[in-house]
């Protein structure tokens, strides 16, 4: 037959365990504030840490939005300075090949100004504008004070609108082919273009 297991124990639930004490009030009140003010830390920390991931994200999100805000701001400024660019080329062309004459004598007067009592005023001027310019050149001369002698001259080599003044000891020269190519020295100077600035 088989023997029976016996299990033991070293309490002795028989033994006086003294009399129960019962929790004061006041006890309670402190132990329920203990775990208050723990639960109060536990959650101001827990606040603490979330809300500085949230600054973190909200600081990113924003970092990157004026970053592209910039781009974008970059990328209009240029398109808009290309394209006005190209509106002054367009415009300038049409209005010294309709009427170039202003130019000219503008720049007469400054050549006359600049050359002062010199015998001779060479002014070259294209083909084509030779003899349609010669009168209103000679009263441009006349308004500027210039009493010596002008000699008007075609060139060409030279573009409607281009025009070119000469004197012994210097000169001065519009060309629309070397304004265009100042523009364009300007612009790769000091900007960059929108491919590569979109790239």
């Amino acid at each position: 037959m088989q023997s029976t297991n016996k299990f033991l124990f070293d309490t002795d639930f028989k033994a006086n365990t003294g009399p129960f004490t019962p929790l004061k009030p006041e006890d309670v009140a402190h132990a329920f504030e203990e775990g208050r003010a723990q639960g109060q830390r536990d959650a101001e920390a827990r606040f603490e840490a979330e809300g500085h991931f949230a600054l973190k994200a909200i600081r990113e999100a924003l970092e990157n939005a004026v970053s592209s805000l910039d781009n974008e701001i970059a990328r209009v400024e240029q398109e808009a300075i290309h394209l006005a660019t190209e509106l002054v080329r367009v415009y300038t062309a049409a209005t010294l090949t309709h009427d170039p004459a202003p130019l000219i004598k503008a720049l007469i007067k400054k050549a006359t100004e600049a050359a002062g009592n010199i015998p001779t005023l060479s002014i070259f001027v294209g083909p084509e504008l030779t003899n349609t310019l010669r009168q209103e050149i000679e009263n441009a001369v006349s308004e500027a004070g210039f009493i010596g002698r002008v000699a008007l001259m075609e060139d060409a080599s030279m573009h409607k609108g281009d025009v070119r003044v000469e004197w012994s000891a210097g000169g001065f020269k519009h060309s629309r082919l070397e304004l265009d190519r100042l523009i364009d020295e300007l612009i790769a100077t000091h900007r960059t273009p929108p491919q590569e600035l979109s790239a």
